[in-house]
């Protein structure tokens, strides 16, 4: 009887041994599957009470403690409109005598977007202008057809609802907040501005999110990732400063 060659014995135990750790492979994780349950639904973690920080704490508010906050970044809008033909809409609706004694001598443009392009949609083919009315205190919104031509005008108490602050407000309410805080003689040197639409911390009724005047927040600091040094509220109906100074926290808070 001949004897197997050293290299067919090689072979053979190279696959044998091949062929048990595929095997072990295999039946390892489906073992320690079996081991692993998901947790039951009544012993997850409930969430938590949250307390939010106040106005002269920055804005927007921020849940006191958080930690690894991180921004969600965001698309243009479906339906946005080129600047060009936002151009051509305002030229309409300003030559419109409705739309402009509705508007009145002050008030910002927010916004204008494509209405009725979607296929589940039943709005008629057109597009839609936002504004916010300071002489009027209210927010406006314009419907047109197709032809450019107003088909409606609306306008909306502002405790029910505001559209977020154009930028022709915001250079106005941080004019008008620096303005202020350097009249108190803070130090406004190298500080970067911010603004955005300030909401009520207490609501006077379930259904008021917004205050019954347009009111941005203002704050002053120094970067992009820094807590604010100094605030202002701005109310932009009555061209007021409703409050202003050194942020909570900062250095510049002596409270």
């Amino acid at each position: 009887m001949r004897s197997r060659p050293p290299i067919l014995t090689l072979l053979t135990v190279m696959v044998a041994a091949m062929f048990s750790v595929l095997c072990a492979c295999q039946k390892g994780p489906t073992e320690q599957q079996s081991e692993q349950q998901l947790p039951a639904v009544e012993e997850l973690s409930e969430v938590p009470d949250m307390e939010f920080t106040e106005f002269d704490a920055g804005w927007p508010p921020q849940v006191r403690g958080i930690t690894d906050a991180e921004l969600v970044p965001w698309d243009s809008l479906p339906g946005a409109l080129t600047a060009e033909l936002q151009v051509e809409i305002l030229d309409r609706l300003f030559a419109d005598e409705e739309v402009t004694d509705t508007l009145g001598e002050r008030f910002a443009f927010i916004a204008a977007e494509a209405i009725g392009t979607g296929k589940e949609n039943d709005l008629s083919p057109g597009f839609n202008a936002v504004f916010f009315s300071h002489s009027n205190n209210s927010t406006v919104n314009v419907q047109l057809n197709d032809a450019l031509e107003t088909v409606a005008v609306e306008t909306i108490e502002p405790s029910i609802y505001q559209p977020p602050a154009g930028p022709g407000e915001f250079e106005e309410a941080i004019g008008a907040a620096r303005e202020a805080l350097i009249e108190l003689e803070f130090d406004l040197t190298d500080l970067q501005s911010d603004g955005i639409l300030a909401h009520p911390s207490q609501r006077t009724s379930p259904k008021a999110y917004f205050y019954d005047r347009r009111v941005i927040y203002v704050s002053f600091s120094r970067g992009e990732d820094a807590p604010p040094s100094f605030f202002a509220l701005v109310d932009l109906t009555n061209r007021k400063i409703l409050d202003s100074g050194p942020a909570a926290g900062s250095a510049a808070d002596t409270r």
